[in-house]
C-alpha cells in the first residue's frame, strides 16, 4: 500500500482532530500495515465500539483512509491505513488572524494530548515490567533541556530532527524485535536566561 511520506496539516480541523490521546494511539497502531477498526482494537486494548467515532474523525480529518475492503463471514471488513508516515503543522495555520484564538487552543490541545498519551505509554510500560527500575537506563532515554541558538541554527537543528524521525520511521526489525516510543517537542520559550538540563540518561 503506498503512503506519503509526510503530511502538512492546513486545517484547524485537521489539528483538532488530533487532539486526543486516543486518536494518537490509533494512528500509532496503523504505521506498520492497514488494520480493521476491531484489529486496532485489540491492539490498543480498547473496547472496539469505542473507537468508530475516532476512526471517522480521523478519516474526515485526511489522517487516515480506506484503503481495502474484504468480506469475511457474511461482514465487510475495513482496512485503514495512516494517509502519511509523519505529521507536520503549516506553520502558516496559526498565524491568520481571524483564527489565532482558535488556533492557539488547538494547539495547546494538541500537545497536551501527545503529552497524555506518551505518559499513558509509560505507566504501561512499567506496568508490565517492561520498563523496569533496575534496568531503565539500558533501555530508556529521559532528557529535558533549554537551548539558545540562531535561527539558521534553528533551521539545521528542526531539519536534522526531521531527518532523525523520518529513519525511526523507515526502520527495518524482525518479528518479536521490542518497539519503543518516541515523543519529541521542540519549540520556542519565554527567555529565562538560563540553560535548565533536568535529566539524561
Amino acid at each position: 500500500m503506498n503512503i506519503q511520506d509526510r503530511l502538512t496539516l492546513t486545517t484547524l480541523e485537521q489539528v483538532r482532530a488530533l487532539a486526543d490521546p486516543l486518536r494518537l494511539r490509533i494512528l500509532a497502531a496503523l504505521r506498520s500495515e492497514p488494520m480493521t477498526t476491531r484489529q486496532v482494537a485489540k491492539c490498543i486494548n480498547q473496547p472496539v465500539t469505542k473507537l468508530y467515532h475516532h476512526m471517522a474523525a480521523l478519516e474526515d480529518a485526511g489522517l487516515v483512509k480506506l484503503v481495502e475492503t474484504k468480506r469475511k463471514r457474511g461482514t465487510l471488513e475495513r482496512y485503514y491505513q495512516r494517509t502519511a508516515r509523519s505529521l507536520s503543522i503549516d506553520r502558516e495555520l496559526l498565524s491568520s488572524s481571524p483564527h489565532k484564538d482558535a488556533g492557539a487552543k488547538s494547539l495547546q490541545a494538541l500537545f497536551s494530548h501527545v503529552l497524555e498519551a506518551t505518559l499513558a505509554e509509560i505507566e504501561e510500560s512499567i506496568e508490565t515490567k517492561l520498563v523496569k527500575k533496575t534496568s531503565y537506563r539500558k533501555t530508556s532515554l529521559v532528557a529535558r533541556l533549554r537551548i539558545r541558538t540562531t535561527q539558521p541554527g534553528v533551521a539545521m537543528l528542526m531539519k536534522k530532527l526531521n531527518l532523525m524521525l523520518e529513519q525511526c520511521e523507515s526502520a527495518q526489525s524482525e518479528k518479536g524485535d521490542p518497539e519503543y516510543g518516541l515523543t519529541l517537542l521542540f519549540y520556542p520559550t519565554v527567555q529565562t536566561g538560563r540553560n535548565i538540563r533536568r535529566k539524561k540518561k
